[in-house]
């Protein structure tokens, strides 16, 4: 994610979501995003394979956008190892997380890895996602965990080096060479017999803690109960988010929701790993983060010296109702305003 782009709780992309989906996107905001140490932040994500491909952008050509296509790809033509069966369809994510706390560890056979090394200006922390495909009574799903990482972008190129021997032989794949085509080339990798995913990765990538506790499965333990702790919330503030129909809505909305996180889980969470924070609106540190320079004063209404009251971005048409001089950029779209 793009710190510049996006709000770590973003009201205007969960609006005509069903309170489950804003509870899964919210709970992965919690794990992520959180103050505490690497291990803790482990986001394990069950998705339908068929709705990860509706995230894919055809004509885009960005690294992000790439990786995502490649990925889909990859699933829909690998051979699930793991299968689960229940009387109960469909599941919910919290239900097939806890079917797979039994076999958490198994040896995979395959995998893939997505390296998104930080980018000055953009990504404070790198992230590597490691994905799996699962059967759930006969149907495809991924299964994957992001995993914050220290690494840096050079260290992250490193990474990819060491795994390129394990790059599945099947595969017509140019290993990256520059931080832009490692984002955009996941690595699809066969994976040793009889090694287990946390044995293999903690050979090769320095995070013995974060494997320790993949191993143990402490990741899904956390990623449930984060899951079961943000339901609530999501529901008392569900109709609020329905609702938001401008800026000052959302951080109205959005300050309110982060609260009640902070209040809920006994740890804060921080501006930058997975966008900015609407709490930190006011405070300098926002500068540079979200790419807003813009005091709480003017979410409220108050005009500041030679600020004009703007109804509409003239750049995405979003409402905004806010007070914006020459400079600002629109919240949304990041645009610049040049003033009347």
């Amino acid at each position: 994610m793009s710190t510049q782009e996006r709000f770590a709780i973003d009201i205007s992309r969960w609006q005509g979501k069903s309170p489950r989906q804003i509870q899964q996107d919210f709970a992965s905001v919690a794990l992520e995003a959180g103050n505490r140490p690497l291990p803790q932040r482990v986001n394990a994500v069950v998705l339908d394979n068929s709705h990860f491909g509706g995230l894919i952008k055809e004509t885009s050509l960005g690294p992000e956008d790439l990786a995502t296509k490649r990925i889909f790809q990859w699933a829909e033509r690998d051979t699930p190892t793991t299968e689960i069966q229940t009387q109960s369809f469909p599941l919910s994510e919290t239900e097939i997380l806890n079917e797979l706390r039994s076999s958490t560890d198994l040896p995979p056979a395959t995998a893939m890895i997505w390296i998104s090394p930080p980018v000055e200006g953009q990504y404070q922390e790198a992230r590597l996602i490691v994905y799996q495909t699962i059967k759930v009574n006969n149907q495809k799903y991924l299964f994957f965990r992001a995993i914050c990482s220290e690494h840096t972008a050079e260290e992250c190129l490193g990474i990819s080096q060491r795994l390129s021997p394990f790059i599945s032989p099947d595969e017509n794949l140019l290993l990256p060479t520059d931080v832009e085509q490692l984002t955009a080339t996941p690595l699809p990798l066969s994976i040793p017999e009889n090694q287990s995913l946390a044995t293999f990765f903690g050979q090769l990538i320095d995070l013995p803690e974060v494997w320790q506790a993949i191993a143990k499965g402490e990741d899904l333990k956390e990623k449930i109960s984060v899951l079961e702790k943000t339901a609530a919330i999501v529901d008392s503030h569900y109709q609020s988010i329905g609702q938001a129909s401008n800026f000052l809505d959302a951080w109205v909305v959005g300050t309110s929701l982060e609260r009640a996180l902070r209040e809920k889980m006994n740890f804060a969470l921080r501006s930058g790993p997975c966008g900015g924070l609407y709490s930190d609106l006011s405070s300098p540190s926002v500068r540079g983060i979200l790419g807003v320079e813009i005091s709480a004063k003017n979410y409220l209404g108050i005009s500041e010296g030679s600020r004009k009251f703007i109804h509409n971005c003239g750049a995405c048409g979003k409402e905004l109702k806010m007070y914006m001089a020459k400079g600002d950029r629109c919240p949304y779209c990041h645009r610049v305003y040049e003033g009347c």
